[in-house]
């Protein structure tokens, strides 16, 4: 019998996880706007990092999960396991969404999109486990919501809805996709 009492402890360390890279994205997303129109070289820098910042995003939104619910008995290898595979896919990501292949803003939203689903194989195992002694109940409806918005906002950031109706220009200050995108992205974040 292997005893699990000393990696059972879950301090908060996941919740600050991800309170720290929830403002990083946004901060990363804020200088992207401010600086996005300064220069063609600072264009492109502070665009790679508005994606790094949704990357870290990602990244900070699954260490909670994983680290709470993976943490008794014999899940807690599938904690360690998961949060490194996560962590390696952010990494993967951030350096994807720079090469030159993947410039075009519907490469990087299926980029991120397919990303985001490889997070939910944790939610999904533990689904499947069903271990009432050693694992917390999934819970997937808690998680329903935040994750139905991020779909939302990368489906209107890759449609370009609204924008794509107009011929005029009527939306390129006020109700763009890129703004919806963002504020979907808000919704989640508060209702994770």
């Amino acid at each position: 019998m292997i005893d699990y009492k000393a990696a059972e402890g879950v301090t908060k360390w996941p919740l600050v996880a991800y309170l720290i890279t929830a403002m990083f994205c946004f901060g990363c997303s804020a200088t992207c706007h401010l600086c996005y129109v300064k220069d063609p070289r600072i264009s492109k820098i502070v665009s790679n990092l508005d994606y790094w910042g949704i990357a870290i995003l990602f990244l900070g939104t699954s260490y909670p999960y994983i680290s709470f619910k993976y943490a008794c008995g014999p899940f807690i290898v599938w904690r360690y396991i998961f949060v490194s595979i996560i962590t390696v896919l952010t990494f993967f990501c951030m350096y994807i969404t720079v090469q030159r292949d993947y410039l075009s803003p519907e490469k990087r939203a299926t980029i991120f999109f397919l990303f985001g689903l490889s997070c939910l194989i944790p939610i999904l195992l533990l689904q499947y486990w069903q271990d009432e002694k050693n694992a917390m109940d999934p819970r997937i409806g808690d998680f329903k919501w935040p994750g139905l918005i991020y779909l939302m906002g990368v489906l209107v950031y890759i449609c370009r809805y609204p924008e794509r109706l107009s011929k005029t220009g009527r939306f390129d200050y006020l109700g763009q996709s890129h703004q919806i995108f963002h504020v979907l992205v808000v919704i989640a974040i508060v209702l994770n």
